[in-house]
C-alpha cells in the first residue's frame, strides 16, 4: 500500500539532504580498531582536558578516533590524543601519534584533487560531512610539539628535523591556502547547476552589499583586533627554531639562521621582548667574533605554556539579505566565530635569591588562530550563504507546492518541516584542535649558583625546581591550563 500523497510530499524536504549522502563511504579507520573506546563528544574531552585528567582525555580522544565511521575526523582526534599523551609525559607515544597524524595529512593532501565531488555533495548538507584536514596553524603545531617531545627524550637531531618541518609548513602555507580556496570554489561551482546559477549569483551580489558587509564587520570585530601577526606565522615556532640553532648550531650559517629567527620574534613582540633581544645581541657578537662560545655563561630558559586557546563557536546571524533575495528574509545563518578563554595564568614569576624575573609573551595562539580564521572566513561565509540559500529555495518550492495541493494545513505542516530541516542541517563546522594553549611566554637567566630556582604562577602556585648543574643550556618547561592550577614542570638540556 502506498502512503498518502501528503506524506510523500512532506518527506521530500528532509530526504533532500539524505539522498546526497547515500554513496559516501568510510574507509577502515587508519589508527586501528573499529569500535572500542568511548564515543564521547568534544565537550567531554574539553572538560577532561581542563580538569588536567589527561589519561581520560586521551581515552576520550582515542575512542572517537577509532569508532566506526570516524574516518573524516581522524586528524582532529589524532591531534587531541597526541597532545594528551604529551601532557601525560608519554613523549614517545605522543611522537608515534603525531607521526600518524602527519601521514593522514599527507594522504589527504595527495587526494585533494579528487575531493571536489565530496565538497559538491556537501553543499546541501553540513560541512562536517567533509574530511577534516587541519588548519595550517594546527599542522605547524604538530611539528612544534614533535620537536619538543624529541628534546624531552634527548634526541636533538630528530628535534632539528621537526623544527625544520615547522619552518617549511609556515613557508608553504600561503601557496597551499590559495590552492585550497581554488578547490573550494570549484566545488561550489560544480554543486551549483544551471537552474540554480542565477540564484547563486543573486546571493553573491547581495553578500557584497555594504549593509551585509557592515553586519559581518560587526560580527567579526574582535577577530580583526586579534589578528596581529602576518599570514601563517607562528612566533613560538620561529622562537624555537632560533633557540635550537643558537644552541645547537654547527657553523656560522646556523647562527645566522638563529639570529634571523630571533630577530623576527623580537620584532613581532616589540616592547616586551627583552629576553629575546638578549639572545639576538649574543648571536651577533658570536658572528662578529667579539666573543667565542666559551665566553657564554651557562643559561636557563623558562618556557611557559599557559591557558587554552580560543574556542570555535556558532553564532546564528541574521544578515540583511532579504531586500535582494526575498527567500532569505528572516533566515539565520550559522556562522563560526571565536570565543576567548580567559581563565589562565597571565604570567610566571622566576625567582633566584633576591632577583625576580617575569616571563614575557612570545606567542599569542589566539592571534595565530584569529589570523587564519580571518583569511578563511570569507570563503566560509560565502559557502554558508549559498548552502542555506539553496536549501531555502528547495524547501520554499516544496512548501508552496504542498500548500497549493492541501491548503492551509499543508502549508503549516510544510513550514514545520522546513524549520526542522534547516535546524538539523544548518550547522557551522566547529572542528578544531581544542587543547592548544592560549599563550607561550619565556624568560632567560644565568644558571644559579645553587642550581635551583623558584616559580610562582599568577594564580599563586609556587614550585622550586632543581636544575642540572652541569648543563651549558637547559629549558624549564612549565604548563598550566587554568589560573590557580598546580604547574606541570619538566626540564631538558639544549646543550
Amino acid at each position: 500500500m502506498k502512503p498518502p500523497l501528503r506524506f510523500v510530499a512532506l518527506a521530500t524536504i528532509p530526504l533532500l539532504a539524505c539522498s546526497l549522502h547515500a554513496g559516501f563511504k568510510i574507509k577502515k579507520p587508519a589508527f586501528g580498531g573499529g569500535g572500542g573506546g568511548a564515543e564521547t563528544s568534544k565537550e567531554e574531552f574539553v572538560e577532561q582536558w581542563v580538569a588536567t585528567d589527561f589519561d581520560k582525555a586521551h581515552d576520550t580522544a582515542f575512542g572517537n578516533l577509532t569508532k566506526n565511521g570516524a574516518e573524516k575526523d581522524k586528524i582532529e582526534w589524532g591531534m587531541e590524543a597526541s597532545l594528551a599523551l604529551r601532557a601525560a609525559g608519554e613523549y614517545q607515544k605522543s611522537i608515534d601519534f603525531f607521526d600518524r597524524v602527519d601521514e593522514l595529512i599527507l594522504e589527504h593532501d595527495a587526494a585533494a584533487e579528487v575531493q571536489v565531488s565530496k565538497e559538491a555533495a556537501s553543499l546541501f548538507s553540513n560541512l562536517r560531512a567533509l574530511p577534516y584536514d587541519g588548519f595550517f596553524y594546527e599542522r605547524i603545531m604538530v611539528s612544534v610539539y614533535k620537536g619538543l617531545n624529541y628534546l624531552s627524550l634527548g634526541d636533538r637531531e630528530a628535534a632539528r628535523v621537526a623544527f625544520r618541518q615547522a619552518y617549511e609548513r609556515q613557508r608553504d602555507a600561503v601557496t597551499q591556502f590559495e590552492k585550497k580556496i581554488a578547490n573550494e570554489q570549484a566545488a561550489l561551482d560544480k554543486a551549483t547547476d544551471k537552474k540554480d546559477k542565477k540564484n547563486a549569483e543573486k546571493m553573491d551580489k547581495a553578500l557584497q552589499d555594504e549593509r551585509v558587509q557592515g553586519a559581518l564587520e560587526e560580527e567579526y570585530r574582535r577577530i580583526k583586533e586579534l589578528a596581529i601577526y602576518a599570514d601563517y606565522v607562528n612566533p613560538f615556532a620561529v622562537y624555537l627554531d632560533g633557540l635550537y640553532y643558537m644552541t645547537n648550531g654547527v657553523d656560522a650559517t646556523d647562527w645566522e639562521r638563529a639570529a634571523l629567527s630571533l630577530r623576527r620574534v623580537a620584532d613581532m613582540n616589540a616592547g616586551h621582548s627583552d629576553f629575546v633581544e638578549q639572545d639576538v645581541e649574543l648571536i651577533e657578537k658570536l658572528l662578529t667574533e667579539e666573543i667565542s662560545e666559551s665566553d657564554i655563561p651557562a643559561t636557563v630558559y623558562v618556557v611557559f605554556e599557559t591557558g587554552r586557546s580560543a574556542s570555535r563557536i556558532q553564532n546564528d546571524v541574521k544578515l540583511p539579505l532579504g531586500f535582494l533575495v526575498p527567500e532569505l528574509n528572516n533566515i539565520s545563518f550559522p556562522l563560526p566565530n571565536l570565543q576567548e578563554n580567559d581563565n589562565y595564568d597571565e604570567h610566571l614569576t622566576v625567582q633566584v635569591g633576591d632577583t625576580e624575573l617575569t616571563t614575557q609573551l612570545i606567542c599569542s595562539m589566539d592571534s595565530v588562530i584569529a589570523k587564519e580564521f580571518q583569511n578563511t572566513n570569507p570563503s566560509v561565509v560565502s559557502r554558508t550563504i549559498r548552502t542555506v540559500g539553496a536549501k531555502a529555495w528547495a524547501t520554499d518550492k516544496a512548501s508552496k507546492k504542498i500548500g497549493g495541493q492541501f491548503g492551509l494545513a499543508g502549508s503549516m505542516l510544510a513550514g514545520a518541516g522546513k524549520k526542522a530541516f534547516n535546524k538539523a542541517t544548518n550547522k557551522a563546522d566547529l572542528r578544531c584542535w581544542s587543547a592548544l594553549p592560549k599563550e607561550f611566554q619565556s624568560a632567560r637567566l644565568p644558571l644559579p649558583e645553587d642550581a635551583t630556582l623558584t616559580l610562582t604562577t599568577a594564580g599563586g602556585q609556587t614550585k622550586t625546581v632543581e636544575l642540572n648543574a652541569d648543563a651549558q643550556c637547559q629549558v624549564v618547561y612549565v604548563q598550566t591550563i587554568n589560573k590557580g592550577d598546580e604547574p606541570m614542570i619538566q626540564t631538558f638540556d639544549l646543550l
